[in-house]
């Protein structure tokens, strides 16, 4: 009978392709949300209106409350953003795990959030992003953890 897992000629168990190519996507999904996390903080600072546009408030003419809002969540993105660099160059997979579920939340609940204010355009962005950042963030939950050195 016919094994169904990969074995290379020595009989080895392969899973070392199966773990690249998932450690890749969610080491991408890592990069898309620091990416996207410092473009939308950077935005809200040099252009709240642009920024307020993109997550689906319009006004036209910018309140204070407006300007708060989008400095608030400026700060929020780039924390998230300089957060996930840390990490990414310490190698904390644990606290990359933690941040991206973070993440998820986060965007899952920007989801809700434009459902029940009826802000169309804004779900499916909103729901793609908690989904990809939730299953990276699951993912490196699922890696063993790695011993600390001292």
């Amino acid at each position: 009978m016919r094994s169904t897992s990969a074995t290379d000629h020595t009989g080895r168990a392969n899973v070392g392709t199966s773990r690249s190519i998932a450690w890749w996507l969610a080491h991408g999904a890592v990069a898309l949300a620091m990416v996207t996390s410092a473009v939308f903080g950077v935005l809200s600072f040099l252009s709240p209106s642009a920024f307020l546009a993109i997550v689906g408030v319009r006004t036209g003419q910018l309140t204070e409350g407006a300007h708060i809002f989008a400095a608030y969540t400026g700060a929020r993105e780039l924390a998230i953003a300089c957060t996930l660099l840390v990490l990414v160059l310490t190698k904390a997979s644990r606290g990359l795990a933690a941040v991206m579920l973070l993440t998820a939340l986060a965007n899952g609940f920007d989801a809700v959030h434009a459902l029940l204010a009826q802000r169309w355009v804004q779900v499916p962005g909103a729901l793609m992003f908690a989904s990809i950042s939730l299953a990276a963030a699951l993912w490196l939950f699922s890696r063993p953890a790695r011993p600390e050195n001292g």
